[in-house]
């Protein structure tokens, strides 16, 4: 007797699983799901744009009503080609019957987030990507924010900062690799949006280490070396007598796009060879028509010309 009723529950716990679906879309997102009698679409963006992705719901019924077409399974939403803004709903009205891994899908959607992760925390995601996260090799920021929102972005830089660097350790230790910034945003925290991280760390990797393997002669070597030693004197500098200072994170960043021509100037850019200096220039180029930008090469080319 207990043998047939072990068996019936397993039979109604696997037939209720069988009963449970979930569909993603292309970037891992659960776009529909499934339960008893009830189908859930969920849209943020991919048909009614909104300036926030705020996601909301409609059932398979609202649709058909309306005579937009037939629709029977969450199998159908590859036939959706528009949704009528008037069905959709917003999700306080069910999430108390949606199971976590959808509950967790629409968070990282409400977030900012592009593509589906599976870790909860900050940690276990580096740890699964430690190809990425690794010393001096910051061009995963650039991507980051992307694909998992700010907020846990954030969470990902706080960590991996805490892991590499010891608040103990002085930064001016660290003149020389672009791990500098991270240390500056753990000393002077301003945010993913602050220059140490949104500038600094950002583009450290990718202009000084594509410019030491392009720079063919001796002096444009140099003088790549010595530009990045120099703009990071400049920030640590700036950043301690700033200290604990209301306007410290602006005036970390003013100071530091100022002293971009200064540093240029004093690692030798003048004298380079015209080839060297168009490998500079092409790599910038992105940035080059900022308001900063074009401020600073006004500046650089005026300390050129007063050289002469």
């Amino acid at each position: 007797m207990k043998i047939i009723f072990l068996l019936l529950i397993t039979l109604i716990h696997f037939s209720a699983s069988a009963d449970e679906q979930t569909f993603r879309d292309n970037q891992g997102f659960i776009s529909c799901f499934k339960k008893d009698d009830k189908t859930y679409f969920f849209d943020w963006d991919h048909f009614v744009k909104t300036p926030k992705k705020v996601v909301r719901y409609f059932e398979i019924s609202d649709f058909n009503r309306l005579g937009q077409g037939h629709l029977r399974s969450c199998h159908d939403q590859r036939f959706l080609t528009s949704i009528p803004s008037e069905i959709l709903k917003p999700l306080e009205t069910i999430k108390s019957d949606l199971p976590e891994e959808v509950l967790f899908s629409i968070s990282q959607i409400e977030n900012g987030a592009y593509i589906y992760r599976t870790e909860i925390s900050a940690e276990e995601y580096i740890q699964n990507r430690r190809g990425i996260f690794k010393k001096d090799s910051p061009e995963v920021l650039s991507k980051l924010r992307h694909d998992v929102g700010d907020a846990f972005a954030e969470e990902i830089i706080n960590q991996f900062t805490s892991e590499l660097i010891p608040k103990h350790l002085s930064c001016s230790d660290l003149i020389g690799t672009c791990d500098f910034y991270l240390c500056q945003e753990q000393k002077n925290p301003c945010g993913l949006d602050g220059y140490n991280l949104n500038f600094g760390y950002k583009y450290c990797s990718r202009s000084k280490f594509r410019l030491l393997e392009n720079m063919k002669s001796e002096e444009g070597k140099n003088w790549t070396t010595k530009v990045f030693r120099c703009l990071e004197k400049k920030n640590l500098e700036t950043s301690k007598n700033l200290q604990d200072s209301d306007l410290m994170c602006s005036t970390i960043q003013k100071m530091a796009y100022d002293s971009h021509p200064e540093c240029y100037f004093e690692a030798g850019f003048c004298k380079l060879k015209l080839s060297d200096k168009h490998k500079i220039v092409n790599l910038i180029k992105g940035e080059l028509f900022s308001i900063e930008s074009l401020k600073q090469g006004f500046d650089l080319l005026k300390m050129c010309a007063e050289e002469r």
